[in-house]
């Protein structure tokens, strides 16, 4: 399948910060740039996924397909929503979406891509200073919360919140990723 993603950029003012040797970068200025990830839905709801205009706004569009069949990319995420950019189906039609629309983080995931058994380390912030807690079981689906550009996923692993590297993420819900 050919994937045609649009990334959405944001413009950064350049600032200049007095960084506490103590904090991230991240705990610092507190932002994170718009970027590109891929996840896959998670949501078992036989009545559908409602995509919503804005953040926890109106339902403008429902999604009615199998658990795993749909495949997003993402450009950026507020509050634990996340604007989706692309959809792609693997056995589903599904009418073309609004030109912006959004989904929340729990019902969107990806596979670690631990496929070697070797564990993952989890982060407190969006950067490797500081490990909150190691992944050591392999085949296991974390959904989202937030993310920081195309380079970290803030994700849910049986109820506790981490930070990820996407690279050891794989959205695609029908195969292995490289």
């Amino acid at each position: 399948m050919k994937y045609r993603s649009m990334i959405i950029k944001s413009k950064i003012p350049q600032v200049s910060i007095d960084i506490d040797n103590k904090k991230s970068l991240h705990e610092t200025i507190g932002y994170c740039d718009s970027g590109e990830i891929y996840a896959y839905l998670i949501d078992d709801d036989s009545n559908g996924t409602n995509l919503r205009k804005k953040p926890n706004g109106e339902i403008i569009y429902v999604l009615k397909t199998q658990n795993g069949n749909v495949e997003f990319s993402l450009s950026e995420s507020k509050d634990s929503w996340f604007k989706i950019t692309k959809i792609d189906t693997y056995d589903d039609a599904i009418e073309p979406i609004p030109d912006e629309c959004w989904i929340h983080g729990s019902l969107i995931g990806a596979q670690l891509r631990n496929y070697g058994g070797q564990p993952i380390a989890l982060y407190k912030t969006p950067d490797a200073t500081q490990i909150a807690f190691t992944i050591y079981e392999q085949d296991v689906i974390l959904s989202f919360n937030t993310m920081c550009g195309s380079d970290w996923v803030q994700v849910n692993h049986r109820g506790e919140l981490g930070w990820i590297q996407s690279e050891w993420l794989c959205g695609n819900p029908v195969t292995t990723c490289p």
